[in-house]
């Protein structure tokens, strides 16, 4: 008779029981669901609730829009021109646009079943709730375990500061600042570190980490630069050849006894049962000075190469960029810290108190990080230990600053056009990494000894540590949601008012709108001009509404002028065609506004201009750099040359200072005081005009030598033809366009077409990933052909001639 297989027994259940709880896979997937399932019940107002608000998230819909038109009419969507914000902008020649660009392709491809506002919404909603998946996913990269890599998910979204476009959900979120680009950024740049730093040590794995540093570099600039400059210090990264004071042989026989009875599978062992890490399993060698300085100089050559790859992706942005370089505004308007940083007083002392990682709470946070570098630092003869060492502390000595490092600071590549606060972005990386070891360490501790009561004990102590945190982070997003849900009820009662509005204007001729001018330095009738919680001008904004005003962009040289607008004067309406006013009632204007109708409280005036040509003389000539551009421009402004129609000719870059029939812009202030005003005779007429969205025609009569103004931004793109010949622009006087016309009866075209360079090294940037990958895959097996196919009869033929 066959007996019955035994069933487990009861010691054996309570082991699978044991094991199951102790399991750091089963920890790490716990932890990470709980991370990002409280992003994503807590943050579901951001797409539940139907608005754009008031912050930069306006500016980046209207991006997206750019960019689906262009995609539309078949031209260029990298380089669109954006006319309705501050005179015309090139939107995505000087700014980054993989965010936008990506959004766009998918509206237009699904054929518009997504509004491109809640594609807006949701994209902000499941990138910031995925954000814990995109550090534990990166931290595997590097090495660590799952418990570590787990934890640093968990403590991902937690970071608060005082608004100063760190991590936390503040720089994202519907009443924070709508930083739609940064936050593709932050998820794509710990990968893409990752697998950098992955091609530095191993040589291997370009495609990928090309792919993401482009994807990076293209959805934010600075964190591009950041990822590379965290690469190029990575490279030095080697255990540290050296003893401690204190005796370790004891640690040391420990290890090697674990060893050699296999149990170097335990919580400590960054393979686990998910996977080869290389980092982590490789040992290191025994370093002599000579390997290390080959290793660090085969790095750098790694580096090097990833450097012109991703360089070569990116070129269609990046040459188009430096060439213009010169018409990319630094604004006079950006206070001084957002170039120069804080200072180490300032850094220093905010770290200590709690503020960069746990503003306006108890710092437990920071408490973990300080933790965290102990640790690191004892474990020093691991690689991977080092690694958020050295980020953390590359990028708080960077976030000094200028104010801390003076001219020293120069030494970094393209320094002076840095904003060098957001070099908190490196800050928070590295700190989030030294979190997870902190909070790691009692969970490896505990499931080593493979007991539920230890496993219990860390998760009392991680609840303890994180629980406050989690209930202060609870509280700022429901104050969040519920603030959402308010200012949406009051933009509901007084939307009638404001769509009546809206369709009004757009059946008006065509003309910019005025409705005021926000600054940082003074209060104006423009602040308190709302509807629910969101600005009268930001709703125009919305509309897609030809507006004049600064508010959300500094990109171009005329957005700083524009906060210089004079109410009082007429000429100032005219000069940047401001045909329309729209403001709240009892708001007092001079008499050539004229009242048109009345929208509840919203009133909205005419003004007679002159369109967005005009015929003007320019005595002056003027050539500099782009540093002494608004200085001169506003003291052009406040002068009474506009009035006469007198506008100076301005060559920006160092060409300009060759030109000997130029005066140095660096003057204009001074010569623009003393420059005569008088009317003169009639220059012409122009008859007609036509307005399209970047190209711009009129029907001129000349009655003497003049420049043709169009009032739009001047870029290098924009061409000109004049009774069908291609004819050359000039840079303008507030820096508008202007064409050179003769006597007589003219047909003008100006149109804004990107240079074909652009279009160039965008297919030779789009056939460059492919063939890295093809290099990757075919490369041995090419290596080897090359061998045997051309280096072998070259030999061969050698040999026989030397014989």
């Amino acid at each position: 008779m066959t007996a019955l297989p035994a069933g487990p027994n009861r010691g054996d259940l309570v082991r699978t029981f044991r094991n199951f709880h102790t399991s750091t896979g089963l920890i790490a997937i716990c932890v990470l669901v709980f991370a990002v399932g409280f992003n994503l019940v807590l943050l579901y107002p951001e797409v539940a609730v139907k608005s754009v608000g008031g912050n930069d998230r306006v500016m980046h819909l209207l991006f997206a829009e750019t960019a689906v038109q262009a995609i539309i009419r078949g031209q260029d969507f990298t380089d669109p021109w954006l006319g309705t914000m501050g005179m015309g902008i090139p939107a995505f020649h000087h700014y980054q646009h993989l965010p936008h660009v990506s959004v766009a392709l998918v509206h237009v491809g699904t054929l518009g079943v997504f509004p491109l506002a809640d594609m807006l919404r949701w994209t902000t909603y499941l990138l910031l709730s995925l954000f814990p998946l995109s550090i534990y996913w990166s931290l595997r990269r590097f090495g660590f375990d799952q418990l570590t890599t787990a934890m640093g998910g968990l403590v991902a979204s937690l970071i608060v500061t005082p608004g100063i476009f760190g991590f936390g959900y503040i720089s994202y979120v519907w009443r924070g600042h709508g930083l739609y680009s940064q936050l593709w950024a932050m998820l794509l740049m710990p990968p893409a570190i990752a697998l950098g730093y992955r091609v530095l040590r191993e040589g291997r794995g370009y495609f990928w980490a090309t792919l993401l540093l482009a994807a990076t570099l293209m959805s934010h600039v600075l964190y591009g630069y950041m990822a590379f400059l965290t690469l190029g210090i990575l490279t030095f990264i080697r255990p540290i050849p050296f003893k401690l004071p204190w005796n370790t042989s004891h640690r040391s026989a420990t290890r090697a006894q674990r060893r050699r009875t296999g149990s170097n599978s335990g919580p400590d062992d960054p393979i686990g049962r998910s996977g080869r890490s290389p980092i982590a399993s490789t040992p290191s060698p025994i370093s002599t000075p000579r390997s290390i300085v080959t290793d660090i100089w085969r790095r750098w050559r790694r580096l090097a190469i990833l450097l012109l790859l991703v360089s070569a992706v990116t070129s269609y942005f990046l040459v188009p960029l430096f060439l213009d370089r010169q018409y990319l505004n630094r604004s006079v308007w950006h206070t001084a810290t957002m170039y120069d940083s804080h200072g180490h007083s300032a850094v220093l002392l905010g770290l200590i108190e709690g503020n960069i990682f746990d503003f306006d709470r108890f710092p437990s946070l920071t408490i973990l990080v300080f933790v965290g570098f102990v640790i690191c630092f004892l474990r020093w003869r691991k690689e991977r230990y080092l690694i958020p060492v050295v980020i953390f502390s590359l990028w708080l000595l960077l976030y000094f600053g200028r104010a801390t490092w003076g001219p020293l600071i120069d030494l970094l590549p393209m320094s002076r056009q840095l904003h060098m606060h957001r070099f908190i972005a490196g800050v928070h990386l590295g700190g989030i990494c030294l979190m997870a070891i902190a909070l790691a360490a009692p969970w490896r501790w505990a499931v080593a000894r493979k007991k539920v009561w230890y496993v219990a004990a860390a998760l009392a102590l991680t609840t303890l540590v994180l629980l406050p945190v989690y209930i202060e982070r609870k509280s700022y997003l429901t104050l969040n949601a519920n603030t959402m849900k308010e200012c949406q009820k009051l933009k509901d009662a007084g939307d009638n008012d404001l769509t009546a509005l809206f369709e009004k204007l757009r059946q008006l001729p065509p003309g910019r709108i005025y409705a005021g001018v926000p600054t940082r330095d003074e209060e104006r009738w423009t602040d308190g001009y709302s509807v629910g919680c969101t600005s009268v001008l930001a709703r125009l904004h919305i509309e897609g509404l030809d507006m004049v005003g600064r508010i959300y962009q500094s990109l171009v040289l005329t957005s700083d002028v524009q906060v210089n607008f004079d109410e009082q004067r007429w000429e100032h309406y005219n000069l940047f065609n401001a045909r329309y006013v729209v403001a709240p009632g009892g708001q007092r204007f001079p008499d050539f506004v004229k009242p048109l109708q009345q929208f509840g409280r919203h009133h909205l005036y005419q003004v007679e201009t002159t369109g967005y040509f005009d015929l003007v003389s320019s005595d002056l000539n003027f050539g500099g750099e782009r540093i002494d551009f608004y200085p001169a421009a506003s003291r052009w402004l406040a002068s009474g040359l506009p009035g006469v129609m007198q506008h100076p000719t301005v060559l920006m870059g160092k060409a300009s200072g060759t030109n000997e029939r130029l005066m140095p812009l660096s003057s204009a202030v001074g010569v623009i005081s003393k420059a005569e005003v008088s009317v003169g005779s009639s220059r012409g007429t122009v008859i007609s005009e036509e307005v399209g969205s970047d190209s711009f025609a009129a029907d001129v009569s000349v009655e003497r030598d003049s420049l043709l103004m169009l009032k739009v931004t001047y870029h290098p793109n924009w061409r000109a033809t004049v009774d069908g010949v291609e004819t050359d622009t000039v840079m303008l006087m507030p820096g508008f366009i202007g064409v050179q016309l003769p006597p007589g009866d003219h047909k003008v075209l100006l149109e804004y077409r990107p240079r074909r360079l652009r279009m160039i090294l965008l297919i030779l940037g789009v056939l460059t990933l492919p063939l890295i990958a093809l290099a990757e895959m075919r490369g041995e097996a090419f290596s080897k052909w090359f061998a045997l196919r051309v280096i072998g009869p070259v030999r061969g033929l050698l040999n026989r001639q030397h014989g």
